[in-house]
């Protein structure tokens, strides 16, 4: 799909309008996501669908990240359907991607006495953008110190898990809860700005956990099954780990 569409989709009924990140703007890696509806008064919403694509030069492009979800309680003018940062763990530095997104409608029709659910795809908005590069990140946050963002675990306690890295802790907090996706969710620790990030992880028999942070990423690896496997005396499995 050419980039130029998201020039053309203006405020019809059940278009989506990404608020942010701006077209062709050069991003951080964990960008804010910001999607509304075009018209609030006459817009039917049952899921949004949204999208980061890598685009590459020889036309393969790759869908990195996904999400679609139930929608639509209420809606009110300027409060955003979907708000969220980019998963930062998924991108590339200096890469070229596309944001998309798409409302569906669900209708149910019926047919010869039995009720056929339909669903009816609205317009795919499409923002593109391009990640910084990693001299463009070093430039922007200045010394070592200063430049590593904060990363987070939030854990639902019986294995699901969401991982949140943002510039501020209170954006890795929100990250982490939203990509664990579930209610019973919470931060299990106090966000650090060390390079490497990992996650152990056991369920059999209970549940235990350890975090690990360091510089290296063995290090990390390696604090995180200890500090899981102290509890128990059993074996962790390493379920996640990340260097920023």
């Amino acid at each position: 799909m050419a980039a130029s569409a998201s020039a053309q989709i203006g405020p019809n009924p059940c278009s989506p309008v990404i608020d942010a990140p701006a077209s062709d703007s050069t991003v951080p890696q964990d960008f804010r996501i910001r999607i509304l509806p075009g018209d609030f008064s006459n817009c039917r919403i049952d899921e949004i669908r949204y999208a980061i694509i890598e685009t590459a030069s020889d036309g393969q492009n790759r869908t990195v990240f996904f999400r679609k979800s139930d929608c639509c309680e209420f809606m009110q003018t300027g409060h955003p359907l979907v708000e969220r940062r980019a998963p930062a763990d998924k991108l590339k530095p200096g890469t070229n991607y596309v944001v998309q997104a798409q409302f569906v409608d669900r209708t149910v029709d019926l047919y010869g006495g039995i009720d056929h659910m339909r669903a009816e795809l609205g317009p795919i908005a499409v923002i593109p953008v391009t990640t910084e590069s990693s001299d463009m990140r070093t430039r922007r946050h200045g010394d070592e110190s200063t430049r590593l963002d904060a990363m987070v675990f939030a854990l639902d306690m019986a294995g699901r898990f969401g991982h949140g890295r943002a510039a501020s802790e209170a954006d890795a907090r929100r990250t982490a809860l939203d990509f664990c996706d579930a209610t019973n969710c919470r931060i299990v620790s106090e966000p650090t700005r060390n390079r490497c990030h990992a996650l152990a992880q056991r369920t059999e028999g209970g549940y235990w956990w350890g975090v690990g942070a360091d510089e290296r990423l063995p290090e990390a690896e390696g604090k995180a099954r200890g500090f899981c496997e102290r509890g128990h005396g059993g074996t962790c499995d390493l379920v996640y780990s990340y260097c920023q």
